[in-house]
This record gives structure tokens, C-alpha cells and sequence, in this order.
């Protein structure tokens, strides 16, 4: 794997993770935006909250599936 690969790899790695566990805390604390922020997008329903949540785990599939697909592609060339 080329260093950048390996970079492209990590980086994409790290930006699943964060968005996973930024949907997680959406999920576990919904109304986050109004804490952190003071101010209520929804009115306090949480509908942007979950909003965030659904939208930050596919962004979190979608980085972790790349990453699984430059993995896989490394070992395809290394065992070639």
C-alpha cells in the first residue's frame, strides 16, 4: 500500500468513526443541539436530531464500506 493509500485509508477510517459516534450521540442525547447551541431548530421535538443521527450513520457506512475497499484492494495486490 502506497503512503498514500495508507493515508486515504486512516483518514477515511477516522471520519467513520466520528460520524458514527456523533450519530450515537444524537441518538443518546437528542436534544444536543439546543444544549450545546441555546438555540431550538425544531421546537425541541428532536426531528433535527434524528435528522443528524440518520444522516452521520450512512455518512459513517459509506466511509467505513471505502475504507474496507482500499483494505481489500492492498491485500488483492499484495498477494498478486
Amino acid at each position: 500500500m502506497t503512503k498514500r493509500t495508507t493515508l486515504r485509508f486512516f483518514l477515511k477510517t477516522a471520519l467513520g468513526g466520528i460520524s458514527f459516534l456523533v450519530s450515537l450521540m444524537s441518538i443518546a442525547m437528542p436534544n444536543w443541539i439546543e444544549r450545546i447551541f441555546y438555540v431550538e431548530p425544531d421546537a425541541g421535538l428532536g426531528w433535527t436530531e434524528w435528522g443528524w443521527a440518520i444522516s452521520l450513520g450512512a455518512a459513517a457506512v459509506v466511509f467505513f464500506a471505502d475504507a474496507y475497499r482500499l483494505r481489500s484492494r492492498r491485500n488483492e495486490g499484495a498477494s498478486a
